[in-house]
């Protein structure tokens, strides 16, 4: 079996004898998320960036190093699977009068 970045977590989550729903009280991370990082269900997240920023702030409570599992993370998604929409500003020039 391939230790995949789900499997990290939930093996760390367990270590620490905490249910998904008690360490979702205490990192305030929703459950479902929770439970989608540790099924590798990343594309149940609206983008990378909060897909990102929940592995971070999980791996900061789980003791462990969040730049390998981001690093991980983006190896893992292709470009077609997470696009982050820029908002962009009209130019000056753009502007009708």
């Amino acid at each position: 079996m391939e230790n995949t970045i789900g499997i990290k977590l939930s093996e760390a989550r367990e270590c620490l004898e905490l249910s998904i729903e008690e360490m979702s009280i205490i990192t305030r991370i929703p459950a479902e998320a929770i439970e989608s990082l540790e099924t590798n269900s990343f594309e149940k997240f609206p983008n990378s960036v909060y897909a990102e920023s929940f592995l971070k702030l999980y791996c900061k409570f789980l003791k462990i190093d969040s730049k390998i599992l981001i690093n991980e993370l983006r190896g893992s998604l292709s470009s077609n699977s997470y696009t982050c929409l820029l908002y962009t500003s009209p130019s000056p020039r753009d502007a009708t009068l």
